[in-house]
């Protein structure tokens, strides 16, 4: 494909993403909710025994932490590898079925996530070395300028300055909100060889690293895209429903218990998640069966040409 149609190809995937996931809200959210709730549950049953036996520290917090970590990786690989089954049901025109979407080998499961350790790594690697060489020079840069600025010029140019810098390091937080949004996507990327493909271990986890460098400019911009939107609409929805929180609390007097706190801060989060998470997925399972059908279809060109030559010789 020509590289002026890489941003209208990425643009459909997003859009049309978005439809089929308007389309089966429903399914999509059963799917998200069914895995979704025992990562709630296990978070909830963790802050409940640390809090009310072992203390509130800054130890347990950091041991509660490193549990939810170790459990609610490997369940959350396990959300994204159900609602990409789900998607490819709704783009194939079958209904969505939570046996179906549910139903990943164990053995299998493992080895999308060896693989997905090993991916993620790479990627946060490059997730952050693309975030570090934009974010820091603009943070750097308006410091400076509003730093000189202040010095030289008068009351209205120093707030003008001021308001320069705080634009810039507020792109600089988008920007960096948007390469980990970018480096989220990449992860639910390298499920859909896995979920998607009946291939062996070894030839799923080739068959991503090929589709991904084959295009290797178009799949970072798509998954810069999709973590863009994905990073700004959990920025407004989790940010709206805080403040929310905040306001009713100031509104009323209300100060909950540390427990209760927990217990509504990780229903608020994973209600979040059950509406956020699917269009990462569906815009995944999408994009690679986009990619598999053109790398597909230019071997077997090479192949049929191979054939011709072989013939005429």
């Amino acid at each position: 494909m020509n590289r002026t149609r890489a941003l209208p190809t990425v643009l459909e995937v997003l859009d049309d993403g978005l439809r089929l996931y308007r389309r089966n809200l429903s399914g999509f959210m059963l799917v998200a909710t069914a895995v979704l709730v025992l990562i709630a549950l296990f978070a909830l049953l963790c802050s409940a025994l640390i809090r009310t036996q072992l203390g509130t520290s800054a130890a347990w917090t950091v041991l509660l932490l490193f549990l939810l970590t170790v459990i609610g990786y490997p369940l959350l690989l396990y959300a994204f590898a159900a609602l990409s089954r789900a998607a490819a049901a709704a783009l194939d025109g079958r209904p969505i079925s939570l046996p179906v979407a549910l139903r990943i080998s164990p053995g299998r499961g493992c080895a999308m996530i060896l693989f997905n350790l090993v991916f993620s790594v790479v990627a946060s690697i490059f997730a952050g070395t693309i975030s570090i060489m934009i974010s820091c020079p603009l943070f750097y840069f308006s410091v400076l300028s509003a730093a000189m600025v202040s010095t030289i010029g008068s009351g209205a140019v120093s707030g003008a300055a001021i308001a320069f810098a705080s634009v810039i390091s507020q792109v600089s937080t988008l920007w960096s909100l948007m390469a980990f949004g970018g480096w989220l996507v990449s992860i639910v990327y390298a499920l859909q060889a896995f979920v998607l493909e009946q291939r062996s271990w070894s030839a799923a986890a080739g068959r991503s690293v090929d589709l991904l460098t084959a295009r290797f400019g178009r799949s970072m911009l798509m998954f810069l895209s999709a973590g863009a939107i994905f990073g700004t609409l959990s920025l407004a929805y989790l940010g709206s429903l805080i403040a929310l929180i905040l306001i009713v609390q100031e509104r009323f007097g209300l100060t909950l218990p540390p427990l209760a706190s927990d217990v509504l801060t990780i229903v608020l989060t994973v209600a979040s998640l059950v509406v956020l998470l699917p269009p990462l997925s569906i815009w995944m399972t999408m994009f690679h069966r986009h990619l598999a059908r053109e790398q597909d279809g230019e071997e077997m060109a090479r192949r049929v040409a191979a054939w011709h030559a072989q013939v005429a010789a």
